[in-house]
């Protein structure tokens, strides 16, 4: 009997132990329905009605899709450096052997030339290089003429991405100048052609202040700059426009641009054979000095340019007769704190010092100058671009008379340059025209020699130029 009896028992564990291997079996093969993930709440891990133990679950698909577009965005990149490999190789190590056989000239080497559709039958502007990010190119587009007036795009390229820009914003008139602030590198300010300056964001999604129609420019603004912040910790910059005004623009928080005007640009008409006293200017150009941050030029149509300061609106500190027709650009150096370069329609680039009101060098090139730009790593280089079609490179401190490198940049044979600037960090420049096209440009080591200077202090770089100015001072101004 105890035999059956423990028989009994065997029989039973065996089934015991068939159902729970059955039961782990069927839990193996079951699912877990996953929570719905298109809400923001809790999810209890147990089916009991009352958790202590919850999960939270915070999901958008707007993140999926960033997180698409950003690996998209850097394989396009890669995509695009592996096929241009060659000019991404020169972008950063060019190096011209044949500079070797030149004596003291240099080159040119072209790179990438960015283009597109949508702004067809547009000029190229205003252009910048962005402060923050080196491989960024910053175009406006419009057009000069005022029977051609029509709306503008603001389009930003990357040196990364050849094949589309990063970025399009329509603006509903031409714009004629950009400034990249110096610290938030979203933020730019833009002069348009109708009058009004815009301050909007560069991200994904712009947004744009437009100041009141009350007491703003009445002509087209053909520059803004940024300034220092007001006493409340306010962002604002100041504009110049061919109606003859300066103003202050302070932004609010409201979304409102507050204008206060600076000054009127007039002079004397009596020396021009008028009964008028005073003579409205028309602005075109201005810039700030480096170091006194209440000192600005203000270069006019009239070929007139003025020192000025941000403490008097009455008066001018110094005013230079520069030119025969309308000053394009009026730029400080970088390094010394006395010099300033300006350029003209009437042919001549001329360079000043500003405690002097007769010019320390004068280029004739006999063909209207559009823009010149001081190169960022040496007191004595300059470039300029002509209104034929040409770049020159000048370096004071190798020849005072001719220019290192002169090169056709020209992209179509009708098309004209309209602006040219330096890059910060490399010995590029960017080149635009009237066509739409913004083409960027390797100098060659002779042409770029200065660069190296550079990492001895700008101590070394000023006091380069302040050799040039004590040449220019004990002889006769330097005309080419």
């Amino acid at each position: 009997m105890n035999d059956t009896l423990r028989e009994h028992e065997q029989q039973e564990g065996k089934e015991q132990d068939g159902e729970d291997v059955q039961k782990d079996e069927e839990r193996a093969t079951q699912v877990e329905t996953a929570p719905k993930a298109d809400f923001c709440g809790t999810v209890n891990k147990d089916d009991s009605p009352v958790s202590d133990h919850t999960t939270y679950y915070s999901y958008s698909k707007s993140d999926d899709l960033s997180n698409i577009k950003r690996a998209a965005k850097i394989i396009e990149r890669v995509v695009n450096m592996n096929n241009s490999e060659e000019i991404a190789q020169d972008y950063r190590y060019f190096e011209d052997a044949s500079d070797d056989f030149r004596g003291t000239a240099g080159t040119l080497l072209p790179l990438w030339s960015f283009y597109n559709e949508k702004v067809k039958n547009m000029a190229v502007t205003a252009l910048c290089w962005n402060l923050h990010y080196e491989d960024l190119i910053v175009a406006g587009y419009g057009s000069f003429d005022s029977k051609r007036e029509s709306d503008g795009i603001l389009i930003l390229y990357s040196l990364k991405n050849q094949s589309f820009p990063e970025a399009m914003f329509p603006i509903e008139s031409g714009v004629l100048s950009i400034d990249i602030h110096p610290t938030f590198a979203h933020l730019a300010v833009l002069g348009c052609y109708d009058g009004f300056p815009i301050v909007m964001s560069l991200q994904n999604e712009p947004t744009s202040q437009y100041a009141s129609k009350r007491g703003v420019h009445r002509d087209p603004v053909w520059q803004v700059k940024w300034q220092q912040n007001d006493m409340d910790d306010r962002l604002r910059f100041l504009s110049v426009s061919s109606d003859g005004q300066v103003v202050y623009w302070t932004m609010r928080k409201n979304a409102a641009l507050i204008p206060v005007q600076v000054m009127q640009l007039t002079h004397d008409g009596s020396d021009v054979g008028l009964d008028a006293q005073y003579l409205s200017d028309r602005g075109t150009t201005i810039d700030f000095h480096r170091e006194m941050a209440d000192i600005f030029l203000v270069g006019t149509k009239e070929g007139m340019i003025y020192k000025c300061s941000t403490m008097y609106n009455t008066q001018y500190l110094e005013s230079f007769s520069a030119h025969n027709m309308a000053v394009e650009v009026v730029r400080w150096n970088y390094f010394h704190p006395n010099v300033f370069i300006s350029c003209s329609a009437d042919y001549s680039i001329k360079i000043w010092d500003h405690t002097s009101r007769i010019p320390l060098f004068v280029f004739n090139l006999w063909v209207p100058i559009v823009d010149v730009v001081w190169a960022p790593y040496s007191s004595t280089v300059f470039a300029a671009a002509t209104g034929d079609g040409k770049v020159l490179v000048f370096d004071l401190a190798v020849n005072k008379y001719e220019a290192l490198c002169q090169q056709f940049v020209l992209t179509h044979k009708k098309s004209k340059l309209t602006h040219l600037v330096f890059s910060l960090s490399w010995p590029v420049i960017a080149v635009g025209d009237d066509r739409g096209y913004v083409t960027t440009f390797k100098l060659s080591p002779k042409a770029s020699r200065a660069q190296l200077e550079i990492t001895q202090g700008p101590k070394a770089v000023t006091e380069k130029m302040e050799k040039l100015l004590i040449f220019a001072k004990t002889t006769t101004p330097h005309s080419k």
